[in-house]
């Protein structure tokens, strides 16, 4: 019953009107109090940090909480930083190698399109008339040329990677 009372208190405050300034009731409070009352109101506090530790402060607070906290979240920040250095020295292997594989498939690559172009324009030479002969040049130059384009591209083109990938690597260490 006691239940059913309290509810019934709690909906009368609710369908009460609310006044729209102090002068609705002015033997509740004075101005003075009204003053207080907002500057309290509105004062509001926040902190904040950045970072990949706490403040030593709130470290020390997270200690008082419970004991032991604060290491746990060091040794924790220890093991993260740890991590990240192993993937990045994995990363790091794992780009060398796919630079290294690059570089020997497209110079293979870009040696055997020379040779091919070199024996077309040689079987040209040998065992055509003078029609497919000129054909001969302008597919087997044509090959050799884009071969070689090839070759210069791989070579110049791994140098500009792996400056890129230094770059990059240093910007993400600072």
């Amino acid at each position: 019953m006691s239940d059913n009372h309290s509810l019934d208190n709690v909906r009368s405050i609710i369908n009460q009107e609310t006044p729209q300034s102090s002068s609705d009731y002015p033997e509740l409070l004075d101005s003075d109090e009204i003053n207080s009352i907002v500057q309290t109101v509105s004062f509001y506090a926040a902190q904040s940090f950045s970072g990949p530790l706490p403040t030593p402060r709130l470290l020390k607070e997270y200690e008082e909480t419970l004991p032991g906290l604060a290491e746990r979240i060091v040794l924790i920040h220890e093991a993260n930083e740890s991590h990240r250095r192993e993937m990045e020295a994995k990363n790091l292997d794992a780009s060398y190698k796919f630079r290294t594989i690059e570089k020997r498939y497209g110079f293979s690559l870009s040696v055997i399109g020379i040779f091919v172009g070199l024996a077309a324009i040689a079987l040209g030479v040998f065992f055509g008339s003078e029609s497919v002969a000129n054909t001969a040049y302008l597919a087997g130059g044509g090959m050799g040329t884009i071969s070689l384009i090839g070759l210069v591209s791989v070579l110049l083109g791994s140098n500009k990677k792996k400056k890129k990938a230094n770059e990059e690597h240093i910007d993400s260490s600072n």
